[in-house]
Parts: C-alpha cells; sequence; structure tokens
C-alpha cells in the first residue's frame, strides 16, 4: 500500500508550504482490483478511473501547491464529468454481475446476511460496502474538496452545487440525503395508492425473482424471516390502525430486520425498523449511553408509520416512499430526473439495493398473505405478553426484579433499549416493560422500598484538578459509592476529560422548594458577606463565595443543554440547576432565561466558540499587566509571541513547573517585562 495525501486528512491553505519542486503527482490510497471493485481489469475501467485520479490529482495540486483556485475548479469540473463516466461503465458491470454483495439480492442466503443478533462483521465494524467502497470513497473526496474550496471562495451555492456535480453522480453512495415535508403532499398521488392503501397484487419479473428465492428449499428464507411475527403483531397492527397507514405495512419490519430489536446493518441502522441515528434523533427517539429507542417496538414502530407517513405526503406514491425509507428522499429525485420519470418500475439509476428494496417487500408480503399459495407452512412464536408502567425516576434493574419477583435480565430481555443496568436518568418519564400480572406488585413493592437503597445515576466527566471526595460531596454521594460503581481504588485513577458514573439518591440532589425555589442563592448582608442557602437548609455563611465572580444572564437557544452551557463557562450544571431552582430532569427550553455566576475574567460568550474561533479575551488587571484567558489550540510560545514576552518570563510570573496550559487558565501577562 502506497503514501496518501488522503481526501479527509489533506492540507488546508495556511499549512501549506510550497515546495521546491511541485511536479510530482498527488499519489491515491492503491487498492486491489478486487477491493476497489475493478475485478475484471477491463479497459473501460482502467481508462475511467485513471480519468478520475489524474483530473482530481490535478485539482488537489492547483489548489493546495499552487494556489490557484481557478485551475483547480477546472479540474473538479473534469473530475465529476470522468466520475459520471466511470459510473456508467460500473452501472453495467452491476447489471451482469451476479456475485454482487448485497443483502437484497437473491443470490445471496439471506439466513446468513440477515444480522440476528449485534456482532459486526470486519465490513460493518468500517463501515465498508464491498465492490463500491472505493469509488464511493473517491467521489466522496472529490465532492467534498470541490465543496470546500467553493466555500472557502465565496462562491458555493447550494442549489447550482446540487444540481451541477450531485444530482450527476446518482450512481454512487455519497451520503445524500432528503428531507421530509410532514403534511403536504408535493406530488400527485399515484393511481391506486392512497395514505392506508399500498397496491400489493401486481406481478413482474423483478417481484417473481424475490418469490422464487424466498420459497426455495421449501421457504426456508421466509420462515427464518417471519419467525418472530408473532410474538410483536398485535402491538404494530394497533399503531397502524392510529396511524392510518396500510395494514401491510406491518411486514416490511419482517424484510428490515426480521422483527429483531437487536438486528443491525453494515450502515449502523439498528433495530426492529433499521432507523440510523440521525433519523431517529430528528424525529424525537432517544440515543444515547443509557437509551436506543430504535431497539424499543413501542417507540420505533409509532416513528417508522410517520416517517413513511411524510414520505408518502413527499411523493404522493408509496413505492417511491418506500424507496426513499431505504435509501434516501434525496437519492430518489435524483434517479426521477436521471430517468425523466416518476414511476418507480422504469427507474434504472438507483442503487442496487433500492431496485431490489421494492420487489423483496411485494413478494414477501404476498407470500405470508397466502403461504398455502405456494405450498407453505408458517410457523411463528406466540404474542409476547407484558405490563407497563411509567417510571419517573432512575431504577436499578436489580431493583425492578426484586419487586416483581423476576431476574435483571428477563428485565432486560423485555426492555431491549436499555443499554445499562437501569433505567435512563435522561427521560423523565420512561415507560418500563415488566412481566405480565406484575404491575399491582411492582408499585406496592417498590412503594415499601426506602429512599437510601435507591439510587439514581449522573454519568460525569473528570475536570482538571478534581478529586473523588471533591465530586462526591457535589453530588451529595460518598466516595465508596463511586470507586465501587468505577472500578476505582482512588482519585489517583481520575484523569481529566474521562467519563464517570456517579450514583447518588433520586432525591439528594433535588431543589427543596421552601421556602424559596432557588438555593445557593447569594443574598447579600450589612457585613459585606454572602450568605448562601443550601440543599438541607442549613443557611451556612461563606464569606469568599462571590469573590471573582460577576452575575450573567444566559437566554437559552434551541440545541443548547445544561451540560452544553456549563462546560461553555467552566461550571457545573448543578451549579446552574441551584441557581435557577430547577430539578434535575427538568427540561430547558428556548427562550428561557437563566442566571449564572461566572469568572470575572470569562468572556460573556464563554468558551463556546473556542474550537472554531480563537477569540483572545484579555481584562487589565493593573497598570503593566493583563490577564490574559487560554483558548483553543493555544501553547506558551504562541502566546508570548503574541505579546512580545519570553516563555521562560511566562512561566515565572505565573510559577509553572512545566509547559503544559489547559483552555481557561489565567495567565499574567507583564508589557513592560519588569517583574
Amino acid at each position: 500500500m502506497s503514501s496518501v495525501v488522503s481526501v479527509r486528512d489533506s492540507l488546508t491553505m495556511k499549512d501549506t508550504v510550497k515546495p521546491e519542486i511541485n511536479e510530482q503527482p498527488v499519489q491515491f490510497l492503491e487498492l486491489t482490483p478486487a477491493v476497489s471493485g475493478l475485478s475484471n481489469g477491463s479497459v473501460e475501467d482502467t481508462t475511467a478511473i485513471a480519468s478520475v485520479k489524474a483530473n482530481y490529482s490535478l485539482a488537489l495540486k492547483a489548489w493546495y501547491v499552487d494556489q490557484n483556485a481557478s485551475l483547480a475548479k477546472s479540474y473538479y469540473q473534469k473530475a465529476i464529468d470522468a466520475l459520471v463516466a466511470w459510473g456508467d461503465v460500473l452501472a453495467k458491470q452491476e447489471t451482469t454481475d451476479d456475485n454482487a454483495n448485497n443483502l437484497f439480492d437473491p443470490n445471496i442466503d439471506l439466513s446468513e446476511a440477515a444480522p440476528a443478533d449485534d456482532t459486526k462483521t470486519e465490513n460493518e465494524e468500517n463501515g465498508t460496502n464491498g465492490k463500491m467502497d472505493y469509488p464511493n470513497w473517491l467521489a466522496s473526496g472529490i465532492i467534498d474538496q470541490y465543496k470546500n474550496l467553493l466555500e472557502i471562495q465565496n462562491e458555493y451555492k447550494e442549489d447550482s452545487f446540487q444540481q451541477t456535480v450531485i444530482s450527476r453522480l446518482v450512481f454512487y453512495d455519497i451520503g445524500l440525503s432528503g428531507s421530509n415535508s410532514i403534511g403536504t403532499i408535493k406530488a400527485p398521488i399515484a393511481k391506486g395508492h392512497a395514505m392506508d392503501f399500498i397496491p400489493i397484487n401486481i406481478d413482474n419479473e423483478r417481484i417473481r425473482k424475490f418469490t422464487d428465492y424466498l420459497t426455495k428449499n421449501g421457504g426456508a428464507n421466509i420462515k427464518y424471516l417471519y419467525r418472530k411475527f408473532g410474538r410483536d403483531a398485535d402491538l404494530i397492527r394497533t399503531i397502524i390502525r392510529e396511524e392510518g397507514v396500510p395494514d401491510d405495512m406491518i411486514y416490511l419490519a419482517m424484510i428490515e430486520s426480521g422483527y429483531s430489536a437487536q438486528a443491525r446493518s453494515h450502515a449502523h441502522a439498528v433495530g426492529h425498523w433499521q432507523f440510523v441515528k440521525k433519523t431517529a434523533t430528528g424525529y424525537g427517539m432517544n440515543v444515547d449511553w443509557w437509551v436506543d429507542d430504535r431497539r424499543d417496538l413501542y417507540v420505533s414502530t409509532r416513528y417508522a408509520f410517520k416517517y413513511l407517513k411524510d414520505l408518502f405526503n413527499e411523493f404522493g406514491d408509496w413505492y417511491l416512499a418506500l424507496a426513499a425509507y431505504n435509501a434516501g428522499s434525496g437519492r430518489i429525485y435524483n434517479a426521477m430526473k436521471k430517468n425523466n420519470t416518476r414511476d418507480y418500475w422504469e427507474m434504472t439509476k438507483l442503487p442496487r439495493e433500492t431496485r431490489n428494496y421494492v420487489p423483496y417487500f411485494i413478494a414477501a408480503t404476498q407470500i405470508v398473505r397466502d403461504p398455502a399459495k405456494y405450498g407453505i407452512a408458517l410457523e411463528t412464536e406466540s404474542a409476547a405478553r407484558m405490563d407497563t408502567v411509567t417510571v419517573t425516576e432512575c431504577l436499578d434493574l436489580e431493583i425492578i426484579a426484586q419487586c416483581v419477583n423476576s431476574t435483571p435480565d428477563s428485565i432486560r430481555d423485555l426492555n431491549p433499549a436499555l443499554l445499562r443496568w437501569c433505567t435512563p436518568p435522561t427521560v423523565p418519564n420512561y415507560l418500563l416493560k415488566i412481566p405480565f400480572g406484575t404491575r399491582t406488585a411492582f408499585l406496592e413493592n417498590y412503594a415499601k422500598i426506602p429512599q437510601d437503597k435507591k439510587r439514581s445515576w449522573v454519568r460525569y466527566q473528570v475536570k482538571y484538578g478534581e478529586t473523588l471526595s471533591g465530586i462526591a460531596n457535589r453530588y451529595g454521594t460518598d466516595v465508596k459509592a463511586i470507586q465501587q460503581a468505577n472500578q476505582l481504588k482512588s482519585s489517583v485513577n481520575l484523569t481529566t476529560g474521562q467519563w464517570i458514573l456517579i450514583p447518588v439518591a433520586p432525591k439528594s440532589y433535588v431543589a427543596t422548594k421552601e421556602p424559596t425555589p432557588v438555593r445557593n442563592t447569594p443574598v447579600a448582608n450589612t457585613s459585606n458577606q454572602t450568605k448562601t442557602t443550601n440543599a438541607g437548609g442549613t443557611g451556612k455563611t461563606n464569606t469568599n463565595w462571590m469573590a471573582g465572580k460577576k452575575k450573567l444572564t444566559f437566554k437559552v437557544e434551541a440545541g443548547q443543554t445544561l451540560g452544553h452551557i456549563a462546560e461553555w463557562y467552566n461550571i457545573t450544571a448543578q451549579n446552574i440547576r441551584d441557581w435557577n431552582g430547577l430539578y434535575y430532569g427538568d427540561p430547558i427550553f428556548p427562550g428561557q432565561v437563566l442566571t449564572l455566576y461566572i469568572d470575572q475574567y470569562m468572556p460573556d460568550e464563554g468558551y463556546r466558540n473556542a474550537t472554531n474561533k480563537r477569540t483572545k479575551e484579555v481584562t487589565a488587571e493593573e497598570p503593566g499587566m493583563k490577564i490574559y484567558v487560554v483558548q483553543d489550540n493555544d501553547n506558551l510560545i504562541s502566546i508570548a509571541k503574541m505579546f512580545n514576552v519570553e516563555v521562560s518570563n511566562i512561566k515565572r510570573w505565573n510559577k509553572l513547573s512545566s509547559n503544559t496550559i489547559k483552555v481557561g487558565d489565567k495567565l499574567k501577562i507583564y508589557l513592560n517585562d519588569k517583574q
């Protein structure tokens, strides 16, 4: 494998150093023919890829070495033209290549290809996709670099770029995605289609191909996919009626996952309905360290049908909506334009998987509707029976199991969305599934558990200089509990940036609302001291609390969390709750005004832009001396150059024993250099 100038790691303009000799071409990742997808080594292959790489090399050289934007844009356009030509060559190969690596190819044994558990192959782990991996990688790199150039030149226009570049590369998997049009029909409704009806009783060669595949060997493949149907069917049908989608949509989860909560694709789509994280969170599902709603049949089924309705509203055609569910709306629009048709069955410029997706779904649906017609007897699991209860605090699965005379493993099986040993502290009202007939027993037994036996969990990132005892005091817990939860022996084991779990009693860190809704609130008195009302209402006097602090009024914007705000101002989320009378788990919302007490030298915007804008905020402390707040990517050398002083003096002024500094440090800088 040769050396690489990667499209992901290529030089930025500020890093470019013009070499004395710049005739050497940019080198690319060299893959073997089998890996790159060029297994037949045809003349067309060789010519097409050579043209792509040559123009891409010249474009990178023109921009990063010669700094000639006009010439670079010309070569990028030629590289795009070459990609289009190469895509035509690969498309011809694909139509005759029956051995392509594709989950929906009828020549693949689906019982082996379908993910029945959470085990990923090496290709899945690395995000690769068989023979198209190299062309997709190269096309994505060219697009990213070309777009970056246009943005730097202030010439990037999304509509124009979509039309002149993206729409021409429909053959490649370059991460296109479309947006939904919720509640608005953007296209005429196709003949025979309705929001609650999809035409299934149709026949063509593509459907028959999958029918043969699913029914061969006594129907082994359809039996494998159908085996879990009965367990979840009642719930899915209930949600179908509530959402008003076609009854046959119940079988979509069959071809997506075989009704498995643990199914995971090479594209990291998860659960019964195979949501990727971006789509799931965009629809309001919780996907974090604690819980993954994509594995929750209740939640994911509801949002799968909402997503499908949005797609039908967008296209007015269930075949196109299903294709978009598989590939994204962007690829469907590109195919419609490329093929000059809205007829799914006439579209050839679609990814192979998407061309197979709808006929595969229709074939499977036709078979399970009338298995006797195909000489097959289908068997399935019996319906799952369980009770549900809404819990308002984080509960350990051990406690839940004790309350219903069961085991933690059994509770976990009923709740596959739970990723840890407890219900998620990030979800205030969590719908917990428990064994059938145990709801009353759970409520009665849980009410008897003493508060000191209950635990909630906070996931906390260690800051510089913190100790276990300090963290334990902050959250009202004990050092031993933190050590046991994280298998730590002492504070020596803590490192800056490390994530730890903090067990806390559910009510111990919730603000009391008597006599005032705000705790840890500074109250001025005549002795110029500050009196603080703490959680226990002891009213202890703290003479140094306000020293070096300033009050800031912060207005919450969309997408912000207490964790974000705390990080920006080098405080804790619990501080913010204390100052504003918030309970743990209380949401914040856009437009809400929060009171913060921050270091007086900190800029009002905090460090929210530290990673992308190096704002140099310097506040005068005394004549001839400034206080400099260290920003992201700073070091002592850069700071010394900024103020035209020596590194040794900065270390001496600030009693630094090494060259290590961190974001947020305040450094004394003496401009007259007499200290």
